[in-house]
């Protein structure tokens, strides 16, 4: 899988001063990370046991192109929490397992019944009961993921629930990873809801990461229970800021079974709400180009595509910042494209200024400081091809693309 590089500049367009955010795409949607797979009713003595007898076990997904760093994230069923140690990571569509080894039988990423991060703590309302690490109720809970801010990524629920109202939880510190203060909402909330289970039989989505979950009497603990197929190839995703509107492009250049685009905007870059859905090609093997306007006031919004298939799968693009007020270096660079190799860089005043330049893949090759208002860069013994120049003085920091061919 390739890299996702985030580029801002901006450029004189007419007489309008214009900000361009650019994600270039080097791979497919980026997704979040999901609760995949769970072992709610084991059969045998083990089932309800305390730690370290307990065979309940759970399956956690990447479903990004990237690794994805979850030290400090932790589940919850609102009867206990595990943290995740810090620099865990999952690899790009890889798994992560949490299991009691002696319970199970299994040889998990995770175990919770040795790892020395797991709290025992009933939450606020009283409903439910500490002392239950390891522990899933078979006939009615919930389990949420939440990341190292206390964010919910996922959230799924079976039985209805356990809670009538929302649910405050104090997890402890554990190693580096802070305590945390967070809400379970309650079984009300829009939870993912499983469906019912049965007796030794393992709760796993139908395909890693999708939006539908089937019984298996074979579980696929660590491993993929049928994988997900992209159904869309992105090739851009831009936003244009003038003044207090942005306008919001993607194109693709392929698609299949694709039915709708959701474009997503937070102001925080974590809670994310709906902007505008947007009708698919559904199949299509040439380009097809979208676009979305928004307005906001805010100094700062974040942009997502959530991409749903006729399946109902979903997969997510990475995130574009806009800021509305940003103060940044005016400079140019010419000629771009250069064909010798060889640009002169001006800047507006005199000022001490560093300039990085990355390649397509995100490779830093060049860099150095500008003392006057002209510098020139030479990149003739570089390869040619797309370059990112980066500057940076006390205004700001500031990107623009060029081009050697």
């Amino acid at each position: 899988m390739g890299r996702v590089i985030v580029i801002f500049f901006k450029y004189w367009l007419g007489n309008k001063l214009v900000f361009l955010f650019l994600l270039m795409i080097y791979s497919n949607f980026k997704a979040q990370v999901f609760i995949n797979e769970i072992m709610v009713n084991p059969s045998g003595a083990n089932d309800g046991a305390n730690m370290p007898n307990t065979a309940e076990w759970i399956e956690f997904y990447n479903g990004s192109g990237s690794p994805v760093n979850i030290g400090c994230w932790f589940f919850s069923d609102g009867d206990f929490a595990v943290t995740f140690p810090l620099g865990a990571t999952i690899p790009a569509g890889g798994f992560y397992t949490v299991a009691s080894a002696a319970g199970s039988g299994l040889s998990p990423n995770l175990n919770w019944a040795t790892c020395g991060c797991t709290t025992n703590n009933p939450g606020s309302n009283g409903s439910l009961s500490g002392n239950q690490v390891g522990i899933f109720t078979n006939g009615s809970e919930q389990i949420l993921l939440y990341n190292n801010s206390g964010v919910i990524q996922d959230a799924i629920i079976w039985g209805g629930g356990q809670l009538t109202t929302a649910l405050t939880l104090t997890i402890s510190a554990v190693g580096s990873c802070g305590s945390q203060t967070v809400t379970i909402p309650s079984a009300a909330a829009s939870y993912e809801n499983i469906g019912s289970h049965s007796d030794g039989v393992v709760k796993e989505r139908n395909n890693d990461g999708s939006l539908t979950w089937q019984n298996s009497a074979t579980s696929t603990f660590g491993a993929s229970n049928g994988g997900v197929v992209m159904p869309v190839e992105l090739l851009s995703f831009i936003a244009v800021l003038r003044k207090e509107q942005v306008e919001i492009s993607w194109s693709t250049s392929a698609e299949t079974n694709s039915n709708y685009f959701m474009l997503e905007y937070s102001i925080n870059g974590e809670s994310f709400f709906e902007l505008k859905r947007v009708e698919a090609m559904g199949n299509s093997n040439t380009v097809v180009n979208y676009k979305v306007i928004d307005s906001f006031s805010e100094t700062r919004r974040y942009y997502r595509l959530k991409q749903v298939d006729y399946n109902g799968n979903h997969t997510y693009s990475g995130i574009l910042p806009v800021e509305n007020n940003l103060e940044s270096i005016d400079f140019v660079v010419f000629p771009n494209p250069t064909e010798s190799g060889e640009l002169t860089i001006k800047v507006e005043d005199s000022q001490e200024t560093k300039f990085e330049v990355y390649n397509a893949l995100g490779k830093l090759v060049v860099q150095g400081i500008i003392s006057s208002t002209t510098y020139l860069l030479n990149l003739s013994s570089t390869n040619k091809g797309v370059y990112v120049i980066r500057l940076i003085n006390d205004k700001g920091i500031l990107f623009k693309k060029i081009i050697y061919e």
